[in-house]
């Protein structure tokens, strides 16, 4: 049970590997039911809203490292609702049930794990595939998640996806 102090979403190594995730899954589905760039476009939104959240969890304990740790045992969830899904900065803004039937296909390939409505059907959190997801700890590179079970067995190819990238809007 590994402990990531200062966690930190690899952007672009996370949304490389749900296009490799991608292209595997659709390789054996009918055209009705493969992943289309509107599900990458909404993947990369989902990225960026957890970014943005980790980037908050971290700047909100930066005082007390304790509270900033990520436990790697258990799944990364992401906060949100439709209308957070619907628009992102400097992004087109998409209807809301678009969001939500591109979510629940997400779901159904299982780049989404589990959804958890709140209350509502509008709030909810997110539960992103580990092995898709991937997350340094800023302190110490060398300690990741999501590359622990790649699905090929070839770390090296995950090691050079890692590009310490992080959206320039989410750095203060």
């Amino acid at each position: 049970m590994a402990k990531l102090n200062y966690p930190v979403l690899q952007f672009k190594s996370s949304h490389a590997a749900f296009l490799n995730f991608a292209g595997e899954y659709n390789r054996n589905k009918a055209l009705k039911d493969q992943l289309r760039p509107q599900h990458a476009k909404m993947f990369a939104r989902i990225l960026t809203l957890l970014a943005r959240q980790l980037y908050q969890h971290n700047k909100l304990f930066e005082d007390t490292p304790v509270l900033r740790q990520l436990d790697t045992s258990q799944l990364v969830k992401l906060q949100t609702n439709r209308k957070a899904l619907s628009w992102v900065e400097k992004t087109i803004r998409i209807n809301e049930n678009s969001a939500y039937r591109q979510v629940n296909r997400l779901i159904a390939s299982g780049v989404i794990l589990k959804k958890i409505n709140h209350g509502s059907q509008m709030n909810f959190e997110l539960w992103i595939n580990p092995k898709i997801l991937l997350i340094t700890d800023l302190l110490n590179p060398e300690n990741e998640k999501g590359t622990e079970d790649p699905e090929d067995g070839n770390k090296e190819e995950y090691k050079a996806l890692n590009t310490n990238f992080s959206p320039g809007y989410l750095i203060s």
